[in-house]
């Protein structure tokens, strides 16, 4: 449901007066205006159709939002994560520190398991690019291509947390 504020935010974040809202809701511009008063609320036709403004501007928000994380590497279109490779990956590179279930025994480093993917990738493609640096992680993320960085992080993302200890 919209409310008041809502309705406000929606029109200036189209960057919208409330005549030319109003001719886009085919609506009268009173009728916006008791909207944004709060003193009536939109209703069906209406209410859908701000429904599909706010969706519009959404996507017109995160649009940019994907392509730039997709220009720099942080998601590809091209890959799809491999949970079993990131499994093995895991095995060989980060078991050591963070435990094979991402459940670390070792005080000083985190436990991965139910991380998020996308920040889990942020976070490895910024080590191996030095952009964050580490003693330990650094030289471990270097060895990683693109394509085990997804894996690793599709894959401690996938682990669920939980109290009991790091299986080595």
């Amino acid at each position: 449901m919209f409310r008041k504020h809502d309705v406000v935010r929606l029109r200036a974040r189209l960057g919208l007066t409330q005549e030319k809202f109003a001719k886009k809701l085919e609506v009268s511009v009173w009728a916006v205006s008791k909207w944004e008063q709060g003193l009536h609320e939109p209703t069906g036709r209406c209410l859908r159709a701000l429904e599909r403004l706010a969706k519009l501007l959404r996507m017109k928000i995160m649009l940019p939002i994907i392509l730039a994380l997709i220009a720099f590497g942080v998601i590809s279109t091209a890959h799809a994560a491999d949970i079993a490779a990131g499994k093995e990956k895991v095995l060989f590179v980060c078991s050591e520190c963070h435990g094979m279930t991402g459940i670390s025994d070792v005080e000083n480093f985190p436990n991965l398991a139910g991380q998020k993917e996308m920040y889990l990738t942020i976070q490895l493609k910024a080590f191996k690019s030095g952009k964050r640096n580490d003693e330990e992680m650094t030289p471990e993320a270097k060895q990683l291509t693109d394509a085990d960085i997804a894996n690793v992080a599709a894959y401690y993302s996938s682990q669920q947390c939980s109290p009991k200890r790091a299986e080595r």
